[in-house]
């Protein structure tokens, strides 16, 4: 039996679908491979892996190119509170926040907004506390909120962003390449 005759058949109907043959243009592969999704959710290795405990760390709005972190807490990697008071407590807080930007290829800069829940706010010892830590995440937009309790007793602060995300890596998340 001749194979060649289906096989040449076969190479010139994928050739004219896209899918090999005449056609090795990069936008042809990374268009069947990327998500169409307007919402897609982004939870970086580097970061608790937020899952069992019902939640995401990062969506990305891929049409408006606007990502909301999760409120980040002093939780090590492998989910223990580090740290006793607001300031032990916003030095991970900080790691982790950086580690989600990084996730997004985003620097403080690109910080749209940012609340800030702290348990029992005191206004004078947590401000001189708070205000080099915001200084450092480049001062954004802020709300600074005082609350009863966070979800965990023992974490005395949150912090939830808001970022600007380039259009390179828009495409890159959507189309699931983490470089």
């Amino acid at each position: 039996m001749n194979t060649r005759k289906p096989l040449l058949a076969l190479g010139i109907v994928l050739s004219l679908i896209g899918c090999g043959g005449g056609d090795d243009s990069p936008t042809t592969a990374v268009a069947s491979t990327c998500s169409s999704e307007r919402v897609i959710t982004v939870n970086p290795p580097t970061l608790l892996d937020p899952t069992p405990f019902g939640y995401k760390h990062i969506t990305l709005d891929t049409e408006s190119g606007v990502a909301y972190v999760a409120g980040q807490v002093a939780f090590s990697l492998e989910g223990a509170i580090v740290g006793d008071t607001l300031e032990e407590q916003l030095v991970l807080v900080e790691e982790n926040l950086r580690l989600a930007l990084s996730a997004l290829d985003a620097g403080v800069e690109d910080i749209l907004r940012m609340n800030v829940f702290i348990v029992n706010f005191q206004q004078n010892p947590d401000l001189a506390v708070l205000e080099p830590f915001l200084f450092r995440m480049g001062s954004p937009v802020d709300a600074v909120l005082g609350v009863r309790s966070l979800a965990v007793d023992g974490l005395l602060v949150e912090v939830q962003i808001t970022v600007a995300v380039k259009p390179a890596t828009v495409d890159r998340i959507r189309c699931g390449n983490s470089a």
